[in-house]
């Protein structure tokens, strides 16, 4: 329990990784679920585990407590994303560090290897001692928020998605990695509905 809510504690099994990077390893920890990223060279592609989600296309609401390390280089983030696993598209919209601020950031991948778009990057710190995040779509936007605590929530972005992810069938976890170095994220609770 934490402040009144029971954490689920995802497990490697839970999910299914969807990634075009070998430097990402995926482990079951004691406290959670742990994705760790470690590369000498540059790594310009995310590794997501993503489920399948209850209603395809439909609205949702994906929620996770996570500890991240993933700051100590340039460009590396996490978030939550959707994907179409027919064309494998993703949109992911999540926290980045741009070499100066840590801030939000929406993207779009025409599948988990390729950039469409670098996408929209909020400028400016973004100040908020987040654990928690959720991505909640009503079937059209999707919605960031972030939380201290799991149970106040602080909106911190949305988008449009039909135009490029049309029919998303999965939603999952971001560990994204684009710089050498290391991005490291503890998954404490999933909960999907």
């Amino acid at each position: 329990m934490l402040a009144g809510k029971a954490l689920a504690i995802p497990k490697v099994a839970d999910f299914t990784r969807i990634d075009a990077q070998a430097a990402y390893t995926l482990s079951n920890a004691l406290a959670g679920l742990k994705i760790s990223a470690n590369a000498a060279t540059q790594a310009d592609r995310p590794m997501l585990i993503a489920k399948a989600l209850p209603t395809p296309g439909g609205a949702f609401t994906a929620e996770v407590k996570y500890k991240a390390v993933m700051f100590n280089r340039s460009f590396n983030g996490i978030g939550l994303a959707i994907r179409d696993s027919a064309t494998g598209r993703v949109h992911y919209l999540g926290l980045n560090n741009n070499g100066t601020n840590v801030g939000p950031l929406i993207q779009t991948w025409t599948t988990i290897a390729t950039w469409a778009a670098n996408g929209t990057s909020l400028a400016g710190l973004f100040c908020i001692d987040a654990e928690w995040m959720r991505l909640r779509s009503d079937g059209t936007t999707l919605f960031l928020e972030l939380s201290a605590d799991g149970e106040d929530w602080v909106a911190v972005t949305s988008v449009g998605y039909k135009s490029f992810c049309a029919n998303p069938d999965q939603v999952g976890f971001v560990v994204h990695q684009q710089s050498a170095g290391q991005a490291s994220v503890l998954l404490q609770h999933w909960a999907l509905s």
